[in-house]
């Protein structure tokens, strides 16, 4: 008894036995998943994986990072607040996780009962143990770390050694964690007033959107790629989580308490770089392919997969220590933003990565979720963004590259093709995507303002959720039709990223950067794509700028252009100097791309904005006749352009031998493209398509509110030329109420500000683009779901939300408006 008085007395065996008794709480069911892929038993161990991703997605999405706010809580009230919430939610999210794992995922439902009662328990034991590190009460944690090891082990030498169900052998493993309430000083009454809901709610956010996506994550897995192969990476995965999963939920919290956010112990770099050695050893073992690993009977994959693992297990404890740090300096309203972003985006990337690279590519996807974390958590941490001295010419970068139309192919560089209108052929390795999505990724994790970016990562969190529950809502167990609306769920969640770039962009600087960064774009890009269409001896727009190919550059780059050049004449036009003398360069240029693209609603968008450019700056007096003549000419050179094209003048100069007028217009390229292809009907119209789409969208009330099973045969109708109808149609009224609530809340903003909108010409501008681009061309098109327009959109939809929070509304305007930057600027 001795020993265990000294057991309960010393402080560094107390570091050991809370860390040890949290990890075997929240973790014994990943190993039990490790336990049973290591001896082969793959099908149980993919249903482990289903059962657990589904619990996860449910369980952990209400979790609240709990460990870490009761052990930073003085007072208990935050965990008797959460021990009442997590009671009321129980049974719910018990039946939810069932039928996600079960009616979903196919798992066997006596094994699936089994986990679900041991994850309601364990629950309900991270509370107990949080407890009793808070008071120091060792011993208690003690007995219960005794228990959950004496029950592991028996249910192992039962199904192992014995043949029983593991459904049958594993009840008192379930309910072990039990043993941690005694003493522990909880109680259904108190905590809302030290604690109230709204405290936790960045953290439920947190662990939701972590929950959420590690389920949609492994179904994919399951779904693409069978469940032998997924109880295969599975286990890799959980062999490559289990340091990472161990540090962030039972050692950082303990080390927080112990040490503070600062200060921790030199040593603990030791276990990252342990790690990485081992993975490169590991992987370059397997690559070199001996007969020995072969002979002991696991594919070179799964030896693969567990070396990449364990190299994203390195990394993926780095970010767990900045996680757990955030979480104590912050209270937790700064890790949201980077859970969000790297769980959402590794959770949609792959369907893209198999059908990208194959099946083998998937053992990186560990550590490809490792990196992600990090760079978002890295840039968090940082200071919330980059510094005063550096901040403008990093945002100029960033808007120039999004806007740059320079696009790659994953099997092929950079994209060159001269193909008036290109086919992919149905291959992601043949799309071109555009150097704007790495723009969009890399300027969301140096900015790293998320408090600034609340509301559209909120947007953008909903919207996830409803897009992920309606696809799976809707689901019928057949992995083909699964596998397709994964791809378009990716498809259409991708460019809303753009969202957050846009509002940490507008919060981090008033100026208007982003139209200086795209009118250098403008004047360099459009001049050249003109010069190589004339040397070409076309008059419609050539898609190859010289050495690269702008991609659908009759449909989706034009709109962008017209958009770009309303905020670029309104926001710029009252500068004087060399920004006006490019303008005045710039705008006939426009014009004359666009009439050189035959896009109408394009060439429409682009005069409805510039009339209201020169009504706004000839009523505000700036520079009144200059704005006259050089609009006027702008227009001028449009309307010239498009007659010099239509008499045939234009080509017979450019190519004396050119073809007759009808065959030289690009509507006829596209049809000679369409009667090429294998297509079988060739519908025609808006109407038509929206007729089709709209007829599903109302062919019963799980169609409207749920969306259909399988996207429509793109032979046919490749989309709605209508998102917003699209949407609909894939996957309901429900996902799409985040984006109608957030559309709501802009107009609502614009009309309560609108005195200080107009006086602000850079809120005006990007308020024009906005409504064109949402309202106007994506009631006509897809652009929202394609890369390079919908990173484009979305990001000024964000700019413009973080412009008009910067404006006061006009009842508290005193005269005229001041734009400054939001709470993330400065």
């Amino acid at each position: 008894m001795a020993g265990y008085k000294d057991l309960k007395t010393s402080a560094r065996s107390a570091m050991i036995i809370f860390p040890l008794a949290a990890l075997f709480n929240s973790f014994s069911m990943t190993a039990l998943l490790l336990v049973f892929g290591i001896f082969g038993w793959f099908d149980i161990a993919a249903d482990i994986g289903l059962v657990q991703g589904a619990m996860l997605g449910l369980f952990y999405a209400f979790s609240a990072n709990a460990r870490n706010l009761i052990l930073a809580d003085a007072s208990g009230s935050a965990a008797i607040r959460l021990l009442q919430i997590r009671l009321l939610l129980m049974l719910p999210l018990a039946g939810a996780a069932y039928f996600l794992s079960v009616g979903i995922g196919a798992a066997a439902a006596p094994l699936a009962i089994l986990l679900i009662v041991r994850r309601m328990v364990e629950w309900i034991g991270e509370i107990g143990l949080a407890r009793h590190e808070r008071m120091n009460q060792p011993s208690f944690a003690f007995q219960t770390l005794v228990g959950e090891n004496f029950g592991f082990l028996f249910s192992l030498f039962l199904s192992l050694g014995a043949g029983v169900d593991l459904a049958f052998s594993a009840i008192p493993w379930a309910l072990a964690p039990l043993l941690a309430i005694r003493r522990a000083r909880l109680s259904w009454r108190g905590g809302r007033e030290h604690l109230s809901f709204s405290d936790l709610l960045p953290h439920f956010g947190s662990t939701a959107i972590i929950g959420t996506s590690t389920y949609v994550f492994r179904i994919s897995i399951a779904l693409i790629v069978g469940k032998t192969l997924a109880g295969e990476l599975f286990t890799a995965f959980a062999i490559g989580g289990m340091i990472p999963t161990v540090f962030g939920q039972a050692l950082a919290p303990t080390l927080v308490h112990r040490f503070g956010t600062s200060g921790w112990p030199r040593w603990l770099l030791v276990i990252p770089g342990a790690m990485l050695l081992a993975a490169a050893a590991l992987s370059a073992v397997v690559v070199a392919g001996p007969d020995w690993l072969l002979a002991i009977g696991r594919s070179s994959n799964f030896w693969l997969a567990i070396g990449l693992s364990i190299g994203g297990g390195a990394i993926m404890t780095i970010a767990a220590a900045l996680r757990t740090r955030l979480i104590h300096r912050d209270d937790g309203h700064e890790v949201f933003g980077p859970d969000l972003l790297a769980n959402v985006l590794i959770a949609t990337c792959v369907p893209f990565v198999y059908y990208l690279f194959g099946a083998k590519a998937l053992v990186a996807l560990y550590l490809l979720s490792a990196c992600l974390s990090f760079s978002f958590l890295w840039g968090a941490g940082r200071g919330r963004g980059i510094s005063v001295t550096h901040r403008d010419k990093a945002l100029l970068a960033i808007g120039a590259l999004l806007v740059l139309p320079v696009f790659f192919q994953i099997g092929g560089g950079l994209f060159s093709d001269p193909a008036i209108v290109y086919d992919t052929g149905g291959a992601i390795s043949r799309l071109p995507l555009p150097l704007s999505v790495l723009a969009m990724f890399a300027g969301i994790a140096l900015l790293g303002n998320y408090s600034a970016a609340v509301m559209t990562m909120t947007a953008l969190f909903f919207t996830a959720l409803l897009f992920v529950t309606t696809a799976l809502a809707t689901s019928q167990n057949d992995a083909q039709s699964e596998g397709a609306k994964l791809i378009l769920l990716a498809q259409f969640l991708l460019p809303m990223f753009g969202l957050i770039l846009g509002e940490m962009f507008g919060s981090a600087s008033a100026k208007p950067l982003f139209e200086k960064a795209a009118l250098t774009v403008l004047i360099i890009v459009l001049p050249l794509q003109l010069a190589a269409t004339w040397l070409e001896g076309a008059t419609f727009a050539y898609p190859k700028v010289f050495v690269f190919s702008i991609y659908q550059h009759l449909q989706y780059f034009p709109m962008v252009v017209a958009a770009l050049l309303t905020m670029v004449a309104m926001s710029l036009w009252p500068l004087a100097g060399g920004l006006r003398r490019c303008l005045v360069v710039l705008l006939p240029v426009s014009m004359v791309h666009l009439a050189a693209s035959m896009s109408i609603s394009a060439v429409a968008g682009a005069l409805g904005g510039l009339l209201v450019v020169m009504g706004r700056h000839w009523r505000l007096g700036a520079a009144r006749r200059l704005s006259l003549v050089v609009f006027a000419s702008a227009l001028c050179a449009g309307a010239g352009y498009a007659a010099l094209t239509a008499s045939g003048a234009l080509s017979t100069l450019l190519n004396p031998q050119a073809a007759p007028l009808e065959e030289m217009s690009w509507r006829t390229k596209v049809e000679v493209a369409d009667e090429g292809s294998a297509s079988p009907l060739r519908v025609s119209g808006w109407l038509d398509y929206w007729r089709f789409y709209a007829a599903g969208v109302i062919e019963s009330p799980r169609a409207f509110l749920l969306g259909h099973v399988m996207p429509t045969d793109r032979k046919f109708y490749p989309s709605a030329r209508n998102y917003w109808l699209d949407a609909w149609y894939n996957f309901g009224a429900i996902a799409l109420l985040p984006l109608i609530i957030l559309l709501a809340l802009t107009t609502r903003l614009i009309w309560q500000r609108r005195s200080s909108v107009f006086a602000e010409p850079v809120v005006l501008g990007t308020a024009i683009a906005a409504v064109y681009l949402l309202l106007g061309e994506n009631m006509l098109k897809v652009g929202m779901r394609q890369p390079y327009p919908g990173i484009i959109t979305f990001f000024i939809w964000g700019l413009l939300l973080a412009r008009l929070s910067a404006l006061a509304p006009d009842h508290a305007a005193l005269s005229g408006a001041t734009l400054t930057p939001g709470k993330g600027g400065a």
